[in-house]
């Protein structure tokens, strides 16, 4: 199971209504810490709104779907706030929000890969954070017990970064 990868939690992602909810990121990218995070909202959505914890500063481009934090450095675990106008799309619909995290030293982690007919969400190295339309955007079944392996260094990850020296999350 892919781990340490970012995700939303928030309030349910109901079609039309405004989804309130956090990006959490889970580390920073090989012990380099983040100083700027751009997620691409999906394409449907409005009224895109952004949190700034203390520390950082958030713009948002409606023309381009996009939410901009700069700011930190911060290691580890960080909570950024987003809202945004669900589209009117069915119950159940995958909404992927790609996002790319710069740390200092020029390190950049591209959280950007979705599902298609090749691979399966399971087997992507680098995955877009999502919500289900009709659904609570949570935290996944199972991650906070793969989160906590991942603190043991015990997880399978072929593409990048050292997660088993991250500290467990607070």
């Amino acid at each position: 199971m892919v781990v340490a990868h970012p995700y939303i939690v928030g309030s349910e992602v109901e079609p039309g209504e405004h989804f309130e909810g956090k990006l959490v990121l889970t580390h920073d990218c090989n012990n380099q810490p983040t100083v700027e995070v751009v997620l691409r909202m999906p394409r449907e959505a409005t009224h895109i709104e952004a949190d700034s914890p203390k520390g950082w500063k958030s713009s948002v481009d409606p023309a381009k779907g996009e939410i901009v934090w700069q700011g930190g450095p911060t290691p580890d675990r960080m909570e950024l706030g987003v809202s945004f106008e669900v589209p009117q799309v069915a119950e159940g619909t995958k909404l992927y929000i790609p996002v790319v995290q710069r740390c200092t030293g020029g390190e950049v982690q591209r959280w950007v890969e979705m599902p298609d007919a090749e691979k399966k969400q399971e087997d992507l190295g680098f995955p877009a954070a999502f919500v289900i339309v009709g659904k609570k955007a949570d935290l996944p079944e199972g991650e906070e017990a793969a989160d906590e392996a991942a603190a043991g260094g015990g997880h399978k990850h072929h593409h990048h970064g050292h997660h088993g020296d991250k500290k467990p999350s607070q």
